[in-house]
């Protein structure tokens, strides 16, 4: 039985990469749910088998960065907490940690120029506020793959 589940999982996995591979973002999502759910999303009782749990976390994953591409940042961190509920260490994934940390700070820069922009009185500091937080608050450049210094360095030397 757990067999037969494991391989019809790994099978809809294969599929989702498929999917993937020709820009399906949509549907490899509703399959990666289907997946989560079959699974028993949060029910730690059908988790008795590692590769199960694999299986689960591997989806998880791959919503995630779905979800990354999608700008989707409050999913990310339900499937986060999903991970965590299965005591996925997230301190020992660079890619998830960093997707939790961007999705964090995104929704909390978008939280902020929502209240900035609740003020009733014209304000210049809070106009100076609201284009600093988005000429500042880069989220693509803080979690940017690559370090901005040798990112600069790359660029000169390509430029000569």
């Amino acid at each position: 039985m757990v067999s037969d589940l494991l391989y019809e999982i790994q099978k809809e996995i294969g599929l989702v990469e498929m999917l993937l591979h020709q820009k399906k973002d949509d549907e490899a999502l509703k399959q990666l749910s289907n997946i989560i759910e079959k699974l028993g999303g949060n029910n730690n009782n059908k988790f008795q088998n590692e590769q199960l749990l694999d299986a689960f976390i591997v989806a998880c994953k791959r919503r995630i960065f779905v979800y990354h591409k999608k700008e989707k940042y409050e999913e990310i961190l339900l499937d986060i907490k999903t991970l965590q509920n299965v005591k996925y260490d997230i301190y020992q994934d660079d890619d998830v940690l960093l997707k939790t940390l961007e999705s964090e700070s995104e929704i909390n820069k978008n939280n902020m120029l929502i209240e900035l922009e609740k003020f009733k009185i014209n304000s210049k500091l809070i106009d100076a506020a609201k284009e600093n937080i988005d000429a500042h608050f880069n989220i693509d450049k803080m979690f940017s793959r690559e370090n901005e210094k040798k990112a600069s360095k790359k660029r000169k030397t390509m430029g000569r």
